[in-house]
């Protein structure tokens, strides 16, 4: 595969030297430069994951140990009731285990590719039903958006958070062009509760929440591979806004 893409590289490049076309070669390079730049990044975000589960799953599985020891010493002083509390504490740190490895599984990384808009709006659109409803606003028409393989978890995470922590019936997405710098604005907003202003940031920490506590988190880690970020900008008591602002590098028609 890698042979393949040299091979490649080389052949536009001789094309470019004999004068076909220099803007071919620039457009090669700035399409390598890219990639090589986002598989850095991805390099980053899975010593992330892997070493943050991993410290997750070394403290659940000492404190297994614990409780089991624990459990143990109760029931040879006879202590039946509290031995069992100790096991159903153990059998929690196990369980807290599984899905850690769980989490682990779901949330490597294949691919970086460019995804066309209408096909990420599509994949919110399933999520429409009864009682969610999903409005688009696309003022930017037919795009292509340079993600990681894994952007349809943050789509999971953030329609997952209007509904079980906002209340949210309607979720309104919203694709325009900030003229300030070229970037793409993609808006993401519900009619839910919102997020308070101090919570703002911490929803993105690990940890933070109700849930697993990873959801937000690795949203924001899996946008950065290629370069993309996410704020929440709306106003408490009128719905959340989260504010994906893509780079003119990461987007194409």
């Amino acid at each position: 595969m890698v042979c393949k893409k040299i091979g490649n590289l080389i052949s536009n490049f001789v094309d470019c030297a004999s004068g076909r076309s220099l803007a071919r070669l620039k457009s090669v390079i700035s399409d390598l430069e890219q990639k090589i730049e986002a598989k850095n990044r991805e390099i980053k975000y899975t010593l992330l994951v892997n070493n943050t589960i991993r410290h997750d799953i070394n403290n659940l599985l000492t404190a297994s140990n614990a409780y089991t020891a624990l459990a143990l010493k109760a029931l040879q002083e006879g202590n039946y009731l509290e031995a069992q509390e100790f096991l159903k504490k153990d059998e929690i740190s196990l369980e807290r285990v599984n899905n850690q490895i769980f989490l682990w599984k779901n949330y490597q990384t294949e691919e970086q590719l460019w995804s066309p808009l209408d096909k990420i709006v599509e994949y919110f659109k399933n999520f429409e039903t009864n009682t969610l409803k999903i409005q688009v606003n696309n003022e930017m028409g037919d795009m292509k958006i340079f993600t990681s393989s894994l952007c349809r978890k943050v789509a999971d995470n953030l329609v997952d958070n209007s509904i079980r922590h906002g209340g949210a019936t309607i979720i309104e997405l919203t694709f325009l062009k900030d003229h300030r710098n070229q970037d793409l604005l993609f808006l993401i907003e519900d009619n839910g509760t919102g997020i308070i202003p101090e919570e703002k940031e911490k929803i993105f920490e690990k940890g933070f929440g109700k849930n697993t506590g990873w959801g937000l988190f690795l949203s924001r880690e899996i946008l950065a591979i290629t370069g993309i970020t996410i704020s929440e900008t709306g106003e408490y008591g009128r719905g959340v806004r989260f504010e994906i602002r893509i780079p003119k590098s990461a987007y194409k028609k």
